[in-house]
């Protein structure tokens, strides 16, 4: 998937999102969805004091894993739908761990539940708060497939960038921080 700040742009513009002049924070969903692989991008677009703009993409996922679906949670796994979430995260820690800081939920989103296997369940969308935050794996360990890594969050593979994504969003000075969730298929080509 070749991403650049161009298309990103490009593609806000054209599906209506806005683009914040200073921090932007997104995902872009591969064509090929539930694969239990970190083949999604998490990005960010830092503007820096001086004009310029700083973009980075890592490998990451949008989609559960595999060991979370039947009985388990018996109503569907959910999966945040594609769209643009105003002021969706805050910074927090996953699961209250303070050694696993992330981008919290303090907003809702919208969802869909995977039921029996890897099909989205249409008559099961729903709004809410769930607590889906973006975090990532695990200190000193890249995973090369999702599993339990994700319940519904959206999750950056290695855990140094991770750190490097936070670390843009602190230099930021904001506070709350918007999410763009775009599926592949959406992207614009310039």
């Amino acid at each position: 998937m070749n991403l650049t700040v161009p298309i990103l742009k490009a593609t806000y513009d054209a599906l209506g999102y806005p683009w914040h002049p200073v921090f932007n924070l997104g995902a872009v969903r591969a064509r090929e969805q539930f694969t239990n692989a970190f083949d999604d991008i998490i990005f960010y677009v830092l503007t820096l004091s001086n004009g310029e703009t700083e973009f980075a993409g890592f490998n990451g996922t949008t989609d559960p894993g595999f060991q979370k679906h039947g009985d388990q949670i018996p109503e569907g796994t959910a999966t945040m739908l594609a769209g643009f979430y105003k002021g969706l995260f805050g910074q927090g820690f996953h699961k209250g761990r303070k050694n696993h800081p992330c981008f919290k939920q303090v907003r809702p989103a919208r969802y869909t539940r995977m039921k029996a296997g890897k099909q989205f369940d249409l008559s099961t969308m729903f709004t809410g708060n769930i607590g889906s935050n973006l975090h990532s794996t695990r200190e000193d360990f890249t995973p090369t497939r999702v599993d339990n890594f994700s319940e519904a969050c959206v999750v950056v593979q290695r855990w140094e960038s991770h750190l490097k994504l936070l670390d843009a969003a602190d230099r930021s000075m904001l506070k709350a921080f918007d999410f763009g969730l775009l599926n592949e298929r959406q992207l614009v080509n310039v």
